[in-house]
Formats: C-alpha cells, structure tokens, sequence
C-alpha cells in the first residue's frame, strides 16, 4: 500500500512510527468477535 493512499500510514509516520508494512485483510464478523473477546469471557 503506498503511503499517499493511505492517511493512517500518513499519520503514523508523520508522528514518528516506522512502519515495516501496512495491509488490509478481510475478517468475518465472527472472527473478529472471537478475537476481539478471546480471554475476557473465557476465564470464571
């Protein structure tokens, strides 16, 4: 991804971040649940 298409990047590196890479992956919603609330419900 070149760093002109995208403001994140832009804005990483303008604060001072390297970046090695920056990509997009597509994630279905379960996915993204499970990992968003792996071992905060998991643990009683």
């Amino acid at each position: 991804m070149d760093i002109r298409r995208s403001p994140l990047a832009a804005r990483l590196v303008a604060e001072g971040h390297k970046l090695l890479s920056l990509r997009e992956s597509e994630v279905n919603l379960e996915t993204a649940f499970l990992e968003l609330t792996k071992g905060k419900f998991g643990k009683e």
